[in-house]
């Protein structure tokens, strides 16, 4: 006579008891025929491997979703670096001319052109990453310190180094060859007044 097995499936154990006649199965239960092995009741009983999460492709969406971020703060970060040096080097260069005009180390004659100005005064004083190509110059006299005022940059305006004793003003526009996203900045200024000698 052969046995039958009463085989329970739930979501966390699997239940196989041996009994003696057919069973009643209940809703979830199956009865298979037993395997008698050396006196003892066993069953063969194939369960399928618990199903993973799928994984795959989960690494490319983080590194999509967080990587986009960390390149756009450290292309921020980069941007305003870079912004830091060019305002920096730029009022260096310009208070280093000024300083040079005033004290006569270098001479200009009335009239002279930017590209000799900047050749000549304002881009050995820059930094090296500042291109002269984007520097305009405006240096002009001025009656008082209150009225100097900030004409628009002209790449065109010519050089005027003023008298001896006379107020001057000395700027320079720089407008960087690649725009400062998402800072939005265009245009720096570097600016200096002195007193001719």
């Amino acid at each position: 006579m052969s046995r039958l097995a009463r085989i329970r499936l739930r979501s966390d154990r699997l239940t196989v008891t041996a009994v003696e006649s057919a069973p009643v199965c209940a809703p979830g239960e199956i009865s298979l025929p037993a395997i008698t092995e050396g006196g003892h009741d066993s069953i063969v009983i194939t369960v399928p491997a618990p199903r993973r999460a799928a994984t795959a492709g989960t690494v490319a969406l983080e590194f999509a979703l967080i990587g986009s971020a960390f390149l756009g703060l450290l292309i921020f970060v980069f941007e305003l670096g870079f912004l830091l040096y060019a305002q920096t080097a730029l009022d260096f260069g310009v208070k280093e001319a000024a300083r040079q005009m005033q004290t006569g180390q270098q001479t200009i004659a009335n009239g002279a052109s930017q590209a000799l100005f900047l050749t000549q005064v304002l881009c050995p004083a820059l930094g090296a990453l500042l291109l002269c190509s984007g520097v305009v110059v405006s240096l002009q006299p001025v009656s008082t310190f209150q009225t100097a005022t900030n004409p628009p940059p002209l790449s065109t305006a010519t050089i005027n180094p003023g008298v001896t004793g006379g107020l001057m003003l000395l700027q320079a526009y720089y407008t960087p060859t690649i725009p400062i996203w998402p800072l939005n900045v265009t245009l720096l200024i570097g600016t200096a007044a002195y007193l001719n000698e």
